[in-house]
């Protein structure tokens, strides 16, 4: 899942608005909508604030957001991707939990 796409996901899962989350990061709504769209890529500093901010760990967004290494064969391949899926749902479940 691409950067954007799991913002977007986890975003909609906290039940938070674009409006919202924009300002609680202090950036525009706009510049948020193309970090969502993939059309930007935020800097380091700004994924580490969505991560604070979604009480997930930098490392789970850098995760869910790499491709599948080009070293894995086809077998593991299919299990990185089922690992990064059953990942983002967790997360997701939290999401809804606490919102």
């Amino acid at each position: 899942m691409k950067l954007g796409q799991l913002i977007k996901s986890l975003r909609i899962s906290y039940g938070i608005s674009q409006k919202k989350l924009s300002e609680k990061l202090t950036i525009s709504t706009n510049y948020l909508c193309l970090i969502e769209t993939s059309k930007r890529i935020p800097s380091s500093d700004l994924i580490s604030r969505f991560a604070k901010e979604f009480k997930i760990s930098r490392d789970a967004l850098d995760f869910l957001s790499t491709d599948v290494p080009m070293e894995l064969d086809n077998v593991n391949s299919k299990k990185y991707i089922k690992l990064q899926e059953n990942v983002a749902a967790l997360l997701l479940f939290q999401g809804r939990k606490s919102a």
